[in-house]
């Protein structure tokens, strides 16, 4: 089986040394992969992880550089922790509360970056680095809060837990008082940064990228600070070409 293995390795590597070079044209191309999102801002959170999906156009420019304008429907958000702990003065036990807040936002997202390919010499394999700007429409945004109070003694057993789990649209108003998360801005608009690869088969190519979606807008409607979105993208895809 390592024999098989080791001459199918060889071959691929055999075809793609002798390959008249990778030539990128005008085409279309789809991809998918997750992203690990955050809150950027004065709303620093943990990661949360989500998806994206997207279709683009490659229009060419020149021999080495290439826009594509991309239409993606990705989810974002984050996750964020507290921890309250206070002591009833009557009977002198210790009551600790923790909240978990996870938030996701769904966005259809317009980028347009700027690519520059760097082909290898007489090889199937090419390099992408890429940037440009970024706009979103706010599709959904929902909010689960699981929140746990523990009562213990002075000594340290515990007496009683309790936890609630709430869920809704991020506006929706808490058991507690409040909104679940906090009104926000239908529109988002960013920068994206990224390198791909593109290995070519046939009259297209498999592609694969790492991208950061950085947010320069603040998407909280209201006061009380900023809270800004982070993205990070892993995208595999394919793109066919018009002519290579």
């Amino acid at each position: 089986m390592n024999k098989r293995v080791a001459v199918s390795v060889a071959a691929l590597l055999f075809a793609a040394s002798v390959h008249t070079g990778f030539s990128q044209g005008p085409g279309v191309g789809a991809r998918v992969g997750p992203t690990f999102s955050t809150f950027g801002g004065d709303a620093e959170s943990g990661s949360k992880t989500g998806f994206i999906v997207s279709g683009y156009f490659i229009y060419s420019i020149s021999e080495r550089v290439s826009v594509y304008p991309e239409l993606s429907y990705v989810r974002k958000g984050g996750t964020s922790s507290g921890r309250v702990l206070s002591q009833d003065p009557v009977r002198g036990f210790f009551i600790e509360e923790t909240s978990e807040r996870t938030t996701g936002l769904d966005y259809l997202e317009l980028q347009v970056p700027i690519t520059m390919m760097i082909p290898a010499r007489r090889t199937a394999v090419s390099a992408r680095l890429y940037a440009g700007p970024s706009v979103a429409v706010e599709l959904k945004c929902r909010t689960e809060l699981n929140l746990t109070a523990r009562t213990f003694s002075p000594t340290g057993p515990t007496l009683d837990v309790t936890s609630t789990t709430e869920s809704g649209s991020c506006e929706s108003e808490s058991q507690t008082g409040g909104p679940l998360f906090t009104s926000t801005k239908r529109l988002d608009f960013g920068l994206v940064l990224g390198a791909g690869m593109d290995v070519g088969i046939g009259r297209g190519a498999i592609t694969g990228d790492l991208r950061y979606d950085f947010g320069l807008a603040d998407i909280q409607d209201g006061t009380g600070g900023s809270i800004k979105n982070r993205a990070f993208e892993i995208l595999l895809g394919y793109a066919h070409y018009f002519s290579r």
